[in-house]
């Protein structure tokens, strides 16, 4: 569970109108509520929706609420946290106190519908990811009560969508080319009554101004608003998951590194990325005695550091593919390559706990060590020398879990002062029955052993499918990682047809030297048509028989094979040969040209969160007072843009 805070900003809001309330969580020793089967009178059904609230101190609230049809957000209190996914259906029951229900059980009603950024397909390494469009982030600066926001609408722009640091190129990074973000930044707006915190007001003004200023749909908000504001965070981001993104970010006058990734990172689904301190050591068995620290994890993000986010997370978002992550019960060693850029290697290292263990920590269920090694390159160039981070976490997240919800995870400073394991060192399980021992190290790979007293079992890729992996994985990154002999043969899922012809630039076909026509699985040729000459690199089919006419562009083409003219390593000539066989491998042709992977990203950005004035002021009226002329003139200059 995360730090709570007392608060009275859920004060300044009535039951009728915009509801949002504290909903914290008591200590672990709170069992969390469970979901019932029944369905007696008295529910209230809605959406789960869930906000997490980042404070200057080092501390955060996540709060609950349930959207009613009316569009609404109850606010609802449970005493621990519950096992729910946000954007879920449920039925809740409970006893209204003041404006909140206090939840006495629940029901999940629907399972929730998947749109988004990660992949629940099985896929290769990362290192021919498919580039995707970015998600529309319209970003605005508001003026609110009649002040005037130190940011400006160019800071906004730069932070969100064009620096060098700027949280598009961050997530085009860290997803290795897969998410980014598009769209545009606008203002300043004003918006009066926010006093004592009233974001969502202002939130609801603004939102239609964006849309209409927008050339594209918004697919997410951001909104900066200063000076002041009486919230005493710095940042506020709804909740979503991997699958189902959520929308809505609030920033206090910052939009820094930390502060300007993290509320879209909740969107997506995360969970701020802590570390932990035990006496001792620095992990324990029993884990009661230690310390938590909400954004303790410094490399990351999600935690209080402009770096990569750590591979626990990539998982949650279904950025690493096919090997790149792998799962070992047993010993061996393994090459473990720079989480940074895109690798065919592995680069996460799941180590369950020795004896199938799991540890409880903040209402999460610890099940293993992730291994991850880290270097100074691109948002991660200030890290110094290589070296190994080991988290603690919950299960991962593969590749075909649907709309999973986001767990903490927990950075251990288990090389000392350095946290990373550096050549030589090791670390043991408290426990016993496993030791981690990294054998060597540079900015290029690291080579780490394994050592179970009593373990079990084969290494299998967390690919979704226990996909047997072979110790110790790829000689490179550029190189496929090698497959146990127990493994299921790899899925090619390219197509097996494409068109021969003049230019032979049909999907992994050679092109066949009388005609046009489609290549079969077996490797046969065009039906008719005008001869053409052959592709230029595609390989033969793997069999098939000759054919019975020699076609110069005729009525009739032969089936490619292993006589006649074939379309193999190199291309056949037109005219007078049969028709080429078409190959299972290689791009015939001008080819395709696939994705280039992004460069890496110099600098990063600075990461102090600004501070935010203290909770003041009380409940005032929400009154927008909009720059309508000027985003109305940009709509209009839009429409004219699109219609010329």
């Amino acid at each position: 569970m995360i730090a709570t805070r007392t608060r009275t900003w859920w004060q300044h809001f009535s039951a009728a109108g915009v509801l949002f309330a504290l909903a914290s969580c008591s200590s672990e020793s709170i069992a969390p509520l469970q979901p019932v089967d029944d369905d007696e009178p008295g529910f209230v059904a809605g959406e789960l929706t869930v906000y997490i609230a980042n404070y200057d101190d080092g501390t955060a609230d996540t709060r609950y609420f349930l959207k009613v049809a009316e569009g609404d957000e109850r606010p609802l209190h449970f005493g621990a946290e519950p096992d729910l996914t946000p954007g879920a259906r449920v039925k809740v029951w409970g006893t209204q106190r003041a404006d909140k229900l206090v939840v006495a059980k629940y029901k999940l009603a629907t399972e929730i519908a998947s749109e988004g950024i990660g992949s629940q397909a099985q896929k290769s390494e990362v290192i021919d990811a498919t580039v995707e469009p970015g998600r529309v982030m319209c970003a605005a600066l508001v003026n609110i009560d009649n002040g005037t926001a130190k940011t400006t609408v160019a800071s906004v722009k730069n932070s969100f969508h064009t620096g060098t640091g700027s949280v598009n190129n961050y997530y085009r990074e860290n997803s290795f080319g897969a998410v980014g973000l598009a769209g545009d930044s606008y203002g300043p707006l004003t918006f009066t009554g926010f006093s004592g915190c009233n974001y969502n007001a202002l939130g609801k003004a603004i939102k239609p101004m964006l849309d209409m200023a927008s050339p594209v749909k918004c697919n997410q908000y951001a909104f900066v608003f200063g000076p002041g504001g009486g919230c005493g965070w710095s940042g506020l981001g709804a909740v979503g998951t991997s699958d189902k993104p959520a929308a809505d970010t609030w920033y206090a006058d910052s939009v820094s590194c930390v502060v300007a990734v993290q509320e879209p990172g909740h969107n997506y689904g995360m969970q701020h990325s802590s570390s932990i301190t035990c006496s001792g050591g620095a992990f324990a068995d029993t884990l009661t005695g230690c310390t938590h620290n909400e954004y303790g994890d410094k490399y990351d993000t999600m935690g209080g550091g402009c770096y990569h986010m750590n591979a626990w997370q990539k998982l949650y978002q279904k950025w690493f593919d096919g090997c790149n992550g792998v799962r070992t019960t047993s010993s061996g060693k393994f090459n473990l390559y720079p989480l940074e850029a895109p690798c065919n290697g592995v680069q996460v290292l799941q180590v369950p706990f020795p004896g199938a263990k799991t540890r409880s920590f903040q209402n999460t269920t610890l099940t293993s060590y992730y291994l991850e090694l880290r270097t100074a390159t691109g948002f991660d160039s200030k890290y110094g020398a290589p070296s190994v981070l080991v988290h603690a976490g919950g299960a991962p997240i593969l590749p075909n879990s649907a709309n999973p919800k986001g767990l903490h995870v927990w950075a251990l400073a288990a090389g000392g002062t350095t946290w990373g394991l550096t050549a030589g060192k090791s670390f043991a399980d408290p426990a016993g029955g496993l030791t981690i021992t990294v054998d060597s190290v540079s900015t290029t790979n690291a080579v780490v052993d394994i050592t179970y007293a009593a373990g079990s079992g084969n290494p299998v890729c967390l690919d979704g499918a226990n996909t047997p992996f072979t110790a110790p994985g790829a000689a490179d990154c550029t190189s496929p990682p090698p497959i146990s002999d127990a493994a299921p043969p790899p899925v090619d899922v390219r197509t097996d047809t494409g068109a021969g012809g003049a230019a032979g630039t049909g999907i992994d076909a050679a092109g066949g030297t009388a005609g046009t026509g489609t290549a079969g699985a077996a490797g046969s040729g065009g039906a008719s048509g005008a001869a053409g000459s052959g592709g230029a690199a595609g390989k033969a089919g793997s069999s098939g028989t000759g054919g019975s006419t020699a076609g110069s562009g005729g009525s009739t083409g032969g089936t490619g094979g292993t006589t006649g003219g074939s379309g193999g390593d190199t291309g056949g000539t037109g005219g007078t040969g049969t028709g080429g066989t078409g190959g299972d491998s290689g791009r015939g042709g001008s080819g395709a040209t696939k994705p280039t992977t992004p460069e890496p990203l110099s600098g990063g950005c600075g990461c102090k969160v600004a501070s935010s004035d203290p909770v003041t002021g009380a409940r005032s009226s929400g009154l927008a007072m909009l720059g309508l002329i000027g985003l109305f003139g940009a709509r209009r200059r839009n429409r004219r843009q699109r219609s010329s």
